[in-house]
C-alpha cells in the first residue's frame, strides 16, 4: 500500500534526526550517520515537493469545480429568466405551484388580474373559489397528465366570468412544480350573449311608442288629413321629432353595448382631467347658450393625471354637464368643482341649480330607462340611458359615482377616478425548481 506524502514526511524526518544524533553520540560511524541523515533529508525534500504538487493539483481541481458550478448557476439563471419571459408573453394568467399549493411562478397577466404579485403565497389565497380549490386538490392527488376544467365567477366592481384549466405535471420533487393553472377570461363572451338579449328587449320596449306614433300619423295623412296642409305640417314635425328620438335611442343603446362589452378590461392611458373638462364645456356651448346657462369650471392647474380612456371620460362629463344644463333651468349656473383626495383619487363634482331629485329616486337613477319624470324627460329629448352609460364607464375605470340632491335647491353628481401612478419594475421571488 502506498503511503501518502504527509505520512512519508512524518516518518522520514525522525529517521534523519535519529541518524544525526547517533552519529553525534558516536554510536555510528560519521560517514554512516551522514549518509543516513542525508538520505532522510532528501526523502523529506522529495516528499515535500510531491505534497506541494498534490496541493496545487487539488487547488486547480477546486477552481475547476467552482468554475463549473458558476457556469451552471449562470445557465440556470438564464433559463429561469427565459422561463419568466415566456410566461409573461402568454396573454392569459398562468400560475405554477408546488404540491403544498405554494405558488412559485406567476406571469404578468396574473398580477393584472389579482392586483398584486402572488408568488410565494398559497394558491387558495389568490383564487378564493371552493370549486377551483377542490379541483386543485384532485389534480395534486392524481398522477402526471391529470386535467380539470372549472368555470367560476370573480366579484368586484365588475363581475368576471372565468375558466380555470388545471394540468398535473410529472415532477416527483416536493419543492418542484407540481401543477399549472391557466385562467381564461370569458367575461366578454358572456357580456355579448347577455347584451344581445337585453338589446332586443330594450329596443322593442322603447321603440314601440315612437314607431306606433309614426305609423298612426302616416295612416292619418293617407286618410282623413290627406288634403289638410296644416295637419300635414303638424304631423310631419311630430314624425321628425319621433325619428330623431329613435336615432338618439339607438345611438345610446349601441354606445352602452360597446361600453359593457369592454367593461371588464381596465384602461391604461394617462388622461389630463382639466383638458377633458374644458373640452366637454366647449362641446355644450350651443346648448348652454340656448338655455342661457353658464358652465363654470373651478379647476386648478395642478390636477393630477388619471388612468382612463379619454373619449369615455369625456362622455361621462359631457353627459353630466348636459343633464345639469338641461334640468338646471334658464339663467342658472352649472359648477364643475374638482377635489384632490388623499386616497389616491380625484373627484369632480357637477352641481346644478335645478328642481332637485326626491330621495327615493336616487338609488335607481343609473338604471336603464329609469326616469324621475318620464314625460318631462322625453319632452327634453332624453333616452333614459345617460346615467347608465356614466355608471358603466366608471365601472370600467374602477371609479365611482355619488349623487346628492335637495328638492328645490339642486343636485350634485360626483365622479371619482383613480390617480395615475408611475409603474415601478416589479420584484419577483424566484424559487428553485
Amino acid at each position: 500500500m502506498r503511503m501518502s506524502n504527509r505520512y512519508f514526511i512524518q516518518l522520514a524526518a525522525p529517521v534523519a534526526l535519529v541518524f544525526a544524533v547517533l552519529g553525534w553520540m558516536g554510536f555510528l560511524a560519521p560517514n554512516v550517520a551522514f549518509a543516513g541523515g542525508a538520505v532522510g533529508c532528501i526523502g523529506v525534500l522529495f516528499a515535500a515537493a510531491r505534497l506541494k504538487g498534490a496541493l496545487l493539483e487539488r487547488a486547480e481541481s477546486d477552481l475547476a469545480i467552482e468554475g463549473s458550478l458558476r457556469e451552471e448557476f449562470v445557465r440556470q439563471s438564464r433559463l429561469a429568466e427565459s422561463y419568466e419571459v415566456i410566461l409573461d408573453a402568454i396573454p392569459d394568467p398562468v400560475l405554477v405551484f408546488r404540491r403544498d399549493r405554494r405558488i412559485i411562478h406567476a406571469n404578468r397577466a396574473v398580477i393584472e388580474l389579482l392586483g398584486y404579485d402572488p408568488i410565494d403565497s398559497d394558491l387558495t389565497a389568490a383564487i378564493r373559489n371552493p370549486d377551483v380549490v377542490a379541483s386543485v386538490e384532485d389534480v395534486l392527488a392524481g398522477g402526471g397528465g391529470i386535467t380539470r376544467t372549472v368555470e367560476f365567477t370573480r366579484g368586484g366592481n365588475v363581475e368576471q366570468y372565468l375558466l380555470a384549466q388545471l394540468v398535473r405535471l410529472s415532477s416527483t420533487r416536493d419543492i418542484g412544480p407540481a401543477a399549472v393553472l391557466v385562467i381564461h377570461d370569458l367575461t366578454a363572451i358572456r357580456r355579448t350573449m347577455e347584451m344581445r338579449a337585453d338589446f332586443v328587449a330594450n329596443v322593442s320596449h322603447e321603440l314601440r311608442t315612437p314607431l306606433s306614433t309614426i305609423v298612426g300619423m302616416v295612416e292619418t295623412l293617407q286618410g282623413a288629413a290627406k288634403d289638410d296642409p296644416e295637419a300635414r305640417d303638424k304631423f310631419l314635425k311630430i314624425m321628425e321629432e319621433q325619428g330623431y328620438r329613435m336615432t338618439r335611442l339607438v345611438g345610446d343603446l349601441l354606445s352602452l353595448s360597446r361600453i359593457q362589452a369592454n367593461e371588464h378590461a381596465r384602461p391604461t392611458e394617462i388622461v389630463q382631467v382639466r383638458s377633458i373638462l374644458e373640452t366637454a364645456a366647449r362641446m355644450l356651448e350651443s346648448e348652454s347658450q340656448k338655455n342661457q346657462t353658464t358652465i363654470s369650471i373651478e379647476a386648478s392647474e395642478d390636477l393630477p393625471e388619471v388612468v382612463g380612456e379619454a373619449e369615455q371620460i369625456l362622455q361621462v362629463f359631457q353627459n353630466l354637464m348636459h343633464n345639469a344644463v338641461k334640468y338646471g333651468g334658464e339663467g342658472s349656473t352649472v359648477r364643475v368643482v374638482p377635489h384632490i383626495a388623499t386616497s389616491g383619487t380625484v373627484s369632480v363634482s357637477v352641481l346644478d341649480q335645478g328642481d332637485g331629485i326626491p330621495a327615493e329616486h336616487i338609488p335607481r337613477l343609473t338604471e336603464r330607462f329609469y326616469r324621475v319624470d318620464k314625460a318631462r324627460s322625453r319632452a327634453m329629448g332624453g333616452t333614459g340611458l345617460g346615467l347608465a352609460i356614466v355608471k358603466h364607464i366608471l365601472n370600467r375605470h374602477r371609479g365611482g359615482l355619488s349623487i346628492e340632491s335637495e328638492v328645490g335647491v339642486g343636485s350634485t353628481f360626483t365622479v371619482t377616478l383613480p390617480v395615475a401612478r408611475r409603474s415601478k419594475k416589479r420584484a419577483r421571488i424566484h424559487r428553485a425548481m
